[in-house]
Protein backbone atom coordinates (compact mmCIF):
# COMPACT_ATOMS: atom_id res chain seq x y z
CA UNK A 1 0.00 0.00 0.00
CA UNK A 2 1.13 3.58 -0.56
CA UNK A 3 1.58 5.73 2.23
CA UNK A 4 2.91 9.48 2.01
CA UNK A 5 4.64 10.45 4.90
CA UNK A 6 3.99 14.64 5.74
CA UNK A 7 5.63 16.48 8.27
CA UNK A 8 2.58 18.66 9.27
CA UNK A 9 4.00 21.82 10.52
CA UNK A 10 3.00 23.59 13.80
CA UNK A 11 0.11 26.23 11.59
CA UNK A 12 -0.02 29.37 13.27
CA UNK A 13 -3.81 30.42 12.49
CA UNK A 14 -6.00 30.32 15.39
CA UNK A 15 -9.04 27.92 14.56
CA UNK A 16 -12.19 29.66 13.85
CA UNK A 17 -15.22 27.47 13.90
CA UNK A 18 -17.58 28.16 11.00
CA UNK A 19 -15.32 30.75 9.21
CA UNK A 20 -15.67 29.16 5.75
CA UNK A 21 -19.92 29.41 6.45
CA UNK A 22 -19.32 32.58 7.88
CA UNK A 23 -17.00 34.45 5.08
CA UNK A 24 -20.10 35.57 3.01
CA UNK A 25 -21.42 37.67 5.98
CA UNK A 26 -18.25 39.76 6.37
CA UNK A 27 -18.67 42.84 4.96
CA UNK A 28 -15.45 43.60 4.59
CA UNK A 29 -14.59 41.18 2.21
CA UNK A 30 -17.45 40.78 0.18
CA UNK A 31 -19.46 43.77 0.98
CA UNK A 32 -21.03 46.43 -1.25
CA UNK A 33 -20.97 49.98 0.02
CA UNK A 34 -24.94 49.20 -1.11
CA UNK A 35 -26.61 47.38 1.71
CA UNK A 36 -29.48 46.30 -0.46
CA UNK A 37 -26.89 44.57 -2.78
CA UNK A 38 -25.18 43.14 0.31
CA UNK A 39 -28.40 41.71 1.52
CA UNK A 40 -29.42 39.78 -1.56
CA UNK A 41 -26.03 38.82 -1.73
CA UNK A 42 -25.93 37.06 1.48
CA UNK A 43 -29.37 35.74 0.73
CA UNK A 44 -28.19 34.03 -2.63
CA UNK A 45 -25.50 32.25 -0.03
CA UNK A 46 -27.45 31.36 2.89
CA UNK A 47 -31.13 31.09 1.92
CA UNK A 48 -30.63 29.64 -1.26
CA UNK A 49 -27.24 28.62 -2.54
CA UNK A 50 -26.75 26.33 1.18
CA UNK A 51 -29.54 24.01 0.19
CA UNK A 52 -27.23 22.45 -2.30
CA UNK A 53 -30.29 22.13 -4.56
CA UNK A 54 -31.02 22.93 -8.54
CA UNK A 55 -33.89 25.16 -7.48
CA UNK A 56 -31.55 26.90 -4.94
CA UNK A 57 -28.92 27.64 -7.29
CA UNK A 58 -31.34 29.03 -9.71
CA UNK A 59 -32.60 31.08 -6.88
CA UNK A 60 -29.37 32.15 -5.76
CA UNK A 61 -28.66 33.38 -9.52
CA UNK A 62 -32.04 35.28 -9.43
CA UNK A 63 -30.71 37.40 -6.24
CA UNK A 64 -26.97 37.71 -7.35
CA UNK A 65 -28.21 39.68 -10.50
CA UNK A 66 -30.51 41.75 -8.11
CA UNK A 67 -27.10 42.83 -6.03
CA UNK A 68 -25.31 43.43 -9.25
CA UNK A 69 -28.34 45.71 -10.40
CA UNK A 70 -28.19 47.06 -7.09
CA UNK A 71 -24.63 47.69 -7.26
CA UNK A 72 -23.04 47.51 -11.20
CA UNK A 73 -19.40 47.36 -9.73
CA UNK A 74 -20.00 44.63 -6.90
CA UNK A 75 -17.04 42.23 -7.93
CA UNK A 76 -17.65 39.81 -5.56
CA UNK A 77 -21.53 39.29 -6.43
CA UNK A 78 -19.73 38.70 -10.05
CA UNK A 79 -17.39 36.29 -8.57
CA UNK A 80 -19.95 34.45 -6.89
CA UNK A 81 -22.41 34.45 -9.22
CA UNK A 82 -19.81 32.78 -11.40
CA UNK A 83 -19.14 29.69 -9.17
CA UNK A 84 -23.04 29.41 -8.94
CA UNK A 85 -22.83 28.78 -13.03
CA UNK A 86 -19.97 26.14 -12.18
CA UNK A 87 -22.33 24.60 -9.75
CA UNK A 88 -25.09 24.25 -12.16
CA UNK A 89 -23.08 22.52 -14.95
CA UNK A 90 -22.26 19.32 -12.65
CA UNK A 91 -25.87 18.00 -13.14
CA UNK A 92 -24.91 18.07 -16.77
CA UNK A 93 -28.64 20.40 -17.63
CA UNK A 94 -26.74 23.57 -18.07
CA UNK A 95 -23.18 22.98 -20.05
CA UNK A 96 -23.87 26.36 -21.81
CA UNK A 97 -23.18 28.02 -18.64
CA UNK A 98 -19.50 27.61 -18.72
CA UNK A 99 -19.16 30.82 -21.07
CA UNK A 100 -20.59 32.81 -18.33
CA UNK A 101 -18.27 31.41 -15.94
CA UNK A 102 -15.66 33.52 -17.88
CA UNK A 103 -16.53 36.86 -18.11
CA UNK A 104 -17.53 36.89 -14.67
CA UNK A 105 -14.18 35.63 -13.59
CA UNK A 106 -12.72 38.85 -15.60
CA UNK A 107 -15.18 40.92 -14.66
CA UNK A 108 -14.76 40.04 -10.44
CA UNK A 109 -10.91 40.66 -10.82
CA UNK A 110 -11.06 43.55 -12.64
CA UNK A 111 -13.60 45.41 -10.07
CA UNK A 112 -12.13 43.38 -7.08
CA UNK A 113 -8.10 42.89 -7.42
CA UNK A 114 -8.04 41.88 -3.53
CA UNK A 115 -11.16 38.91 -3.83
CA UNK A 116 -10.00 35.36 -3.42
CA UNK A 117 -13.50 34.14 -5.07
CA UNK A 118 -12.11 36.07 -8.21
CA UNK A 119 -9.09 34.41 -8.52
CA UNK A 120 -10.37 31.07 -7.49
CA UNK A 121 -13.27 31.29 -10.25
CA UNK A 122 -10.69 32.59 -13.02
CA UNK A 123 -8.33 28.68 -11.87
CA UNK A 124 -11.78 27.00 -12.30
CA UNK A 125 -12.11 28.84 -16.02
CA UNK A 126 -7.98 27.99 -16.42
CA UNK A 127 -8.69 24.59 -15.37
CA UNK A 128 -11.89 23.56 -17.51
CA UNK A 129 -9.68 24.58 -20.55
CA UNK A 130 -6.76 22.41 -19.64
CA UNK A 131 -4.60 25.17 -18.46
CA UNK A 132 -3.51 23.55 -15.50
CA UNK A 133 -0.24 25.37 -14.38
CA UNK A 134 -2.20 28.86 -15.04
CA UNK A 135 -5.05 27.56 -12.75
CA UNK A 136 -2.98 26.86 -9.90
CA UNK A 137 -1.12 30.42 -10.23
CA UNK A 138 -4.58 31.98 -9.86
CA UNK A 139 -5.07 29.52 -6.32
CA UNK A 140 -1.65 30.57 -5.10
CA UNK A 141 -2.50 34.29 -6.09
CA UNK A 142 -5.46 33.39 -3.98
CA UNK A 143 -3.91 32.18 -1.32
CA UNK A 144 -1.67 34.78 -0.71
CA UNK A 145 -4.53 37.82 -0.96
CA UNK A 146 -6.62 35.99 1.54
CA UNK A 147 -4.61 33.57 3.50
CA UNK A 148 -7.42 33.13 6.19
CA UNK A 149 -9.98 32.21 3.64
CA UNK A 150 -10.76 28.39 3.87
CA UNK A 151 -12.56 28.47 0.61
CA UNK A 152 -8.83 29.40 -0.95
CA UNK A 153 -7.31 26.45 0.28
CA UNK A 154 -10.18 24.07 -0.77
CA UNK A 155 -10.14 24.35 -3.84
CA UNK A 156 -6.10 24.34 -4.27
CA UNK A 157 -6.25 21.15 -2.63
CA UNK A 158 -8.27 19.52 -4.63
CA UNK A 159 -6.31 20.99 -7.64
CA UNK A 160 -3.09 19.44 -6.65
CA UNK A 161 -5.16 16.00 -5.27
CA UNK A 162 -5.31 15.48 -9.28
CA UNK A 163 -1.64 15.52 -10.07
CA UNK A 164 0.32 12.47 -8.59
CA UNK A 165 3.84 14.70 -7.74
CA UNK A 166 1.85 17.04 -5.60
CA UNK A 167 -0.18 14.89 -3.45
CA UNK A 168 1.67 15.54 -0.29
CA UNK A 169 1.14 19.08 -0.84
CA UNK A 170 -2.92 18.88 -1.35
CA UNK A 171 -2.72 16.46 1.91
CA UNK A 172 -1.20 19.67 3.81
CA UNK A 173 -3.51 21.92 2.34
CA UNK A 174 -6.43 19.99 3.80
CA UNK A 175 -4.79 19.42 7.21
CA UNK A 176 -4.48 23.45 6.88
CA UNK A 177 -7.79 23.74 6.73
CA UNK A 178 -8.61 21.51 9.63
CA UNK A 179 -6.78 23.58 11.77
CA UNK A 180 -8.01 27.10 10.58
CA UNK A 181 -11.92 25.90 10.54
CA UNK A 182 -12.30 22.75 12.61
CA UNK A 183 -15.94 22.69 11.29
CA UNK A 184 -15.43 23.39 7.49
CA UNK A 185 -16.52 19.80 6.04
CA UNK A 186 -14.99 20.09 2.53
CA UNK A 187 -11.85 19.76 4.06
CA UNK A 188 -12.66 16.51 5.32
CA UNK A 189 -14.25 15.08 2.11
CA UNK A 190 -11.59 16.00 -0.08
CA UNK A 191 -9.28 14.39 2.29
CA UNK A 192 -11.66 11.43 2.50
CA UNK A 193 -11.59 11.38 -1.88
CA UNK A 194 -7.84 11.55 -2.28
CA UNK A 195 -7.05 8.63 0.10
CA UNK A 196 -10.38 6.72 -1.61
CA UNK A 197 -8.78 7.62 -4.98
CA UNK A 198 -5.16 6.51 -4.65
CA UNK A 199 -6.66 2.88 -2.24
CA UNK A 200 -5.62 4.43 1.00
CA UNK A 201 -8.84 2.52 2.19
CA UNK A 202 -8.12 3.21 6.16
CA UNK A 203 -7.68 6.34 5.82
CA UNK A 204 -9.94 7.11 3.66
CA UNK A 205 -12.69 5.04 5.90
CA UNK A 206 -11.18 7.14 8.86
CA UNK A 207 -12.35 10.92 7.36
CA UNK A 208 -15.54 9.89 5.77
CA UNK A 209 -15.72 9.12 9.39
CA UNK A 210 -15.14 12.60 10.55
CA UNK A 211 -17.76 13.71 7.08
CA UNK A 212 -20.28 11.42 8.92
CA UNK A 213 -19.87 13.36 12.42
CA UNK A 214 -19.85 16.58 10.76
CA UNK A 215 -23.19 15.79 8.94
CA UNK A 216 -24.36 14.66 12.07
CA UNK A 217 -23.67 17.67 14.65
CA UNK A 218 -22.22 20.90 12.66
CA UNK A 219 -25.24 23.16 12.54
CA UNK A 220 -25.96 24.82 9.79
CA UNK A 221 -25.90 21.22 8.18
CA UNK A 222 -24.02 21.32 5.19
CA UNK A 223 -26.04 18.75 2.90
CA UNK A 224 -22.79 17.62 0.77
CA UNK A 225 -21.70 15.87 3.91
CA UNK A 226 -24.74 13.28 3.29
CA UNK A 227 -22.36 11.69 0.97
CA UNK A 228 -19.87 10.66 3.72
CA UNK A 229 -22.63 7.81 4.19
CA UNK A 230 -22.64 6.75 0.51
CA UNK A 231 -18.69 6.85 0.07
CA UNK A 232 -18.18 5.11 3.14
CA UNK A 233 -20.34 1.96 2.63
CA UNK A 234 -18.63 1.24 -0.45
CA UNK A 235 -15.08 0.95 1.00
CA UNK A 236 -16.91 -1.25 3.46
CA UNK A 237 -18.05 -3.62 1.48
CA UNK A 238 -15.62 -3.67 -1.34
CA UNK A 239 -12.49 -3.83 0.63
CA UNK A 240 -13.32 -4.88 4.64
CA UNK A 241 -16.22 -6.98 3.71
CA UNK A 242 -18.43 -5.40 6.13
CA UNK A 243 -21.55 -5.37 4.89
CA UNK A 244 -23.34 -4.66 7.73
CA UNK A 245 -22.39 -1.45 8.34
CA UNK A 246 -22.33 -0.66 4.80
CA UNK A 247 -26.14 -1.73 4.77
CA UNK A 248 -26.74 0.15 8.10
CA UNK A 249 -24.47 3.66 6.37
CA UNK A 250 -26.71 3.12 3.00
CA UNK A 251 -30.36 2.94 4.86
CA UNK A 252 -29.28 5.99 6.73
CA UNK A 253 -28.19 7.98 3.45
CA UNK A 254 -31.52 6.59 2.06
CA UNK A 255 -33.51 7.84 4.52
CA UNK A 256 -31.89 11.58 4.62
CA UNK A 257 -31.46 11.99 0.98
CA UNK A 258 -35.55 11.40 0.75
CA UNK A 259 -35.95 14.59 2.76
CA UNK A 260 -34.24 16.77 0.14
CA UNK A 261 -34.19 18.03 -2.95
CA UNK A 262 -30.51 17.59 -3.32
CA UNK A 263 -28.86 18.45 -6.44
CA UNK A 264 -28.20 14.56 -7.74
CA UNK A 265 -30.81 13.29 -5.44
CA UNK A 266 -32.11 10.85 -8.45
CA UNK A 267 -28.94 9.67 -9.32
CA UNK A 268 -27.59 8.95 -5.67
CA UNK A 269 -30.53 7.13 -4.68
CA UNK A 270 -30.54 5.03 -7.58
CA UNK A 271 -26.66 3.91 -6.75
CA UNK A 272 -27.62 3.44 -3.10
CA UNK A 273 -30.40 1.23 -4.21
CA UNK A 274 -27.95 -0.87 -6.08
CA UNK A 275 -25.64 -0.81 -3.15
CA UNK A 276 -27.80 -2.10 -0.53
CA UNK A 277 -29.21 -4.80 -3.06
CA UNK A 278 -25.42 -5.78 -3.38
CA UNK A 279 -25.07 -5.86 0.01
CA UNK A 280 -27.68 -7.84 1.08
CA UNK A 281 -26.59 -10.15 -2.05
CA UNK A 282 -23.18 -10.42 -0.39
CA UNK A 283 -24.68 -10.91 3.16
CA UNK A 284 -26.79 -13.92 1.86
CA UNK A 285 -23.68 -15.31 0.45
CA UNK A 286 -22.02 -15.55 3.79
CA UNK A 287 -25.48 -16.54 5.52
CA UNK A 288 -25.37 -19.28 2.96
CA UNK A 289 -21.71 -20.25 3.53
CA UNK A 290 -22.38 -20.86 7.23
CA UNK A 291 -25.30 -22.92 6.62
CA UNK A 292 -22.99 -24.71 4.48
CA UNK A 293 -20.32 -25.41 7.06
CA UNK A 294 -23.46 -26.13 9.53
CA UNK A 295 -24.71 -29.06 7.49
CA UNK A 296 -21.46 -30.34 6.88
CA UNK A 297 -20.45 -30.96 10.51
CA UNK A 298 -24.06 -32.66 10.93
CA UNK A 299 -23.64 -34.79 8.12
CA UNK A 300 -20.30 -35.89 9.36
CA UNK A 301 -21.22 -36.26 12.85
CA UNK A 302 -24.33 -38.71 11.51
CA UNK A 303 -23.74 -39.66 8.25
CA UNK A 304 -26.54 -42.38 8.64
CA UNK A 305 -29.55 -40.63 10.19
CA UNK A 306 -32.54 -40.21 7.76
CA UNK A 307 -34.18 -37.20 9.70
CA UNK A 308 -31.24 -34.89 9.47
CA UNK A 309 -30.20 -35.38 6.60
CA UNK A 310 -34.05 -34.96 5.12
CA UNK A 311 -33.96 -31.97 7.30
CA UNK A 312 -29.95 -30.91 5.63
CA UNK A 313 -32.04 -31.27 2.18
CA UNK A 314 -34.79 -28.89 3.09
CA UNK A 315 -32.77 -26.56 4.59
CA UNK A 316 -30.90 -26.18 1.57
CA UNK A 317 -34.22 -26.67 -1.07
CA UNK A 318 -35.77 -23.74 0.71
CA UNK A 319 -33.04 -21.30 -0.12
CA UNK A 320 -34.18 -22.00 -3.76
CA UNK A 321 -30.72 -21.34 -5.19
CA UNK A 322 -30.22 -23.56 -8.77
CA UNK A 323 -26.87 -23.62 -7.81
CA UNK A 324 -27.07 -25.02 -4.68
CA UNK A 325 -29.55 -27.30 -5.49
CA UNK A 326 -27.42 -28.91 -7.99
CA UNK A 327 -24.61 -29.29 -6.11
CA UNK A 328 -26.05 -30.12 -2.37
CA UNK A 329 -30.15 -31.15 -2.77
CA UNK A 330 -29.73 -33.63 -5.88
CA UNK A 331 -26.29 -35.39 -4.55
CA UNK A 332 -27.87 -35.75 -0.55
CA UNK A 333 -31.32 -37.00 -1.96
CA UNK A 334 -29.48 -39.88 -3.33
CA UNK A 335 -27.81 -40.43 -0.37
CA UNK A 336 -30.99 -40.25 1.31
CA UNK A 337 -32.26 -43.31 -0.40
CA UNK A 338 -29.23 -45.22 0.31
CA UNK A 339 -29.50 -44.92 4.35
CA UNK A 340 -33.80 -45.03 3.89
CA UNK A 341 -34.69 -48.30 6.21
CA UNK A 342 -38.44 -48.45 6.78
CA UNK A 343 -40.57 -48.80 3.96
CA UNK A 344 -41.93 -45.55 4.55
CA UNK A 345 -38.66 -44.06 4.52
CA UNK A 346 -37.80 -45.89 1.37
CA UNK A 347 -40.84 -44.61 -0.70
CA UNK A 348 -40.99 -41.35 1.17
CA UNK A 349 -36.93 -40.85 -0.31
CA UNK A 350 -38.28 -41.57 -3.53
CA UNK A 351 -40.97 -39.16 -4.06
CA UNK A 352 -38.84 -36.70 -2.19
CA UNK A 353 -36.10 -36.97 -5.21
CA UNK A 354 -39.06 -37.23 -7.60
CA UNK A 355 -40.03 -34.02 -6.78
CA UNK A 356 -36.57 -32.76 -6.81
CA UNK A 357 -35.99 -33.88 -10.47
CA UNK A 358 -39.48 -32.68 -11.35
CA UNK A 359 -38.52 -29.44 -10.15
CA UNK A 360 -34.82 -29.53 -12.08
CA UNK A 361 -37.22 -29.93 -15.27
CA UNK A 362 -35.59 -33.43 -15.40
CA UNK A 363 -38.78 -35.15 -15.62
CA UNK A 364 -36.96 -38.30 -18.12
CA UNK A 365 -35.19 -39.02 -14.65
CA UNK A 366 -37.68 -38.62 -12.70
CA UNK A 367 -39.53 -40.93 -14.22
CA UNK A 368 -37.05 -43.59 -14.28
CA UNK A 369 -36.56 -43.70 -11.11
CA UNK A 370 -40.17 -44.12 -10.47
CA UNK A 371 -39.78 -46.47 -13.62
CA UNK A 372 -36.86 -48.64 -11.08
CA UNK A 373 -38.79 -48.77 -8.04
CA UNK A 374 -41.91 -50.20 -9.28
CA UNK A 375 -40.00 -52.90 -11.45
CA UNK A 376 -38.94 -54.21 -7.84
CA UNK A 377 -41.96 -52.85 -5.54
CA UNK A 378 -45.25 -53.65 -8.71
CA UNK A 379 -47.96 -53.04 -5.59
CA UNK A 380 -46.66 -49.89 -3.79
CA UNK A 381 -50.00 -47.16 -4.32
CA UNK A 382 -47.98 -43.84 -3.54
CA UNK A 383 -45.15 -44.58 -6.64
CA UNK A 384 -48.09 -46.08 -9.03
CA UNK A 385 -49.84 -42.61 -8.45
CA UNK A 386 -46.63 -40.10 -9.19
CA UNK A 387 -46.34 -42.23 -12.18
CA UNK A 388 -49.11 -42.11 -13.61
CA UNK A 389 -49.49 -38.24 -13.36
CA UNK A 390 -45.54 -37.52 -14.23
CA UNK A 391 -46.59 -40.08 -17.57
CA UNK A 392 -49.27 -37.52 -17.86
CA UNK A 393 -47.42 -34.19 -17.60
CA UNK A 394 -44.79 -35.97 -20.22
CA UNK A 395 -47.82 -36.88 -22.49
CA UNK A 396 -47.66 -40.93 -22.17
CA UNK A 397 -50.83 -41.24 -22.23
CA UNK A 398 -51.19 -44.58 -22.20
CA UNK A 399 -48.84 -45.40 -20.00
CA UNK A 400 -50.66 -43.00 -17.67
CA UNK A 401 -53.58 -44.77 -17.83
CA UNK A 402 -51.89 -48.18 -17.16
CA UNK A 403 -50.13 -46.78 -13.35
CA UNK A 404 -53.48 -45.19 -12.97
CA UNK A 405 -55.28 -48.04 -13.19
CA UNK A 406 -52.45 -50.33 -11.01
CA UNK A 407 -52.97 -48.01 -8.83
CA UNK A 408 -56.86 -47.97 -8.70
CA UNK A 409 -56.46 -52.00 -7.68
CA UNK A 410 -54.19 -51.35 -5.08
CA UNK A 411 -56.52 -48.80 -3.02
CA UNK A 412 -57.26 -50.78 0.31
CA UNK A 413 -59.03 -48.53 2.60
CA UNK A 414 -61.19 -45.22 2.51
CA UNK A 415 -58.36 -43.21 3.51
CA UNK A 416 -56.77 -44.53 0.11
CA UNK A 417 -59.82 -43.87 -1.96
CA UNK A 418 -60.09 -40.29 -0.69
CA UNK A 419 -56.25 -39.51 -1.60
CA UNK A 420 -56.77 -41.13 -4.84
CA UNK A 421 -59.44 -39.52 -6.02
CA UNK A 422 -58.05 -36.41 -4.76
CA UNK A 423 -55.02 -36.65 -6.40
CA UNK A 424 -56.93 -37.29 -9.93
CA UNK A 425 -57.93 -33.50 -9.53
CA UNK A 426 -54.09 -32.12 -10.81
CA UNK A 427 -53.91 -30.54 -13.76
CA UNK A 428 -51.10 -32.63 -15.05
CA UNK A 429 -53.95 -34.98 -15.92
CA UNK A 430 -56.27 -32.04 -17.90
CA UNK A 431 -55.05 -33.79 -21.40
CA UNK A 432 -56.70 -37.13 -20.42
CA UNK A 433 -59.64 -35.61 -18.41
CA UNK A 434 -61.83 -36.64 -20.97
CA UNK A 435 -60.71 -40.06 -21.83
CA UNK A 436 -63.10 -43.07 -20.99
CA UNK A 437 -60.14 -44.90 -19.49
CA UNK A 438 -59.73 -41.67 -16.44
CA UNK A 439 -63.25 -41.74 -16.10
CA UNK A 440 -63.09 -45.12 -15.45
CA UNK A 441 -60.70 -44.84 -12.79
CA UNK A 442 -62.50 -41.69 -11.56
CA UNK A 443 -65.54 -43.91 -10.50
Amino acid sequence: MKCWTLTLLLISTVASGQSGFNYYKRADRVGSTNEKAFTYFKKAYYDHMWNWTKTGSDSAVYYLQQAIHEDSLYGAAYAFLGHVYKFKTYDGDDQDEFKNQKWFAQKAIKLNPKLGDAYTLMATVKWTEGDKASALDYLRKAVKIEPDHVGNYIWLGMRLATIPEKIDSAIYYFHKIMKMDPEYGQAYMKLANLYDDHKVYDSALFYYGKVIKHYENVRPRDLRMVNGYLYSSIILKDHFKNYHLAEKNLKTYVSELALTDFMVKDESLMEAYGLLANCYAKMAELEIESLIQHNEKILKEYPKDYYRTFRVIDSYRALNNDSINSKFVLPLVKRLREIATTDEEKVGSLLFQVEILEQANNLPDAIQQLTDYNSKNPRTLFVLMESGRLHAKAGANKKALAFLTEANKSLQTDNDRMIFRTSLAHKDFDNIRENKEFKKVLK
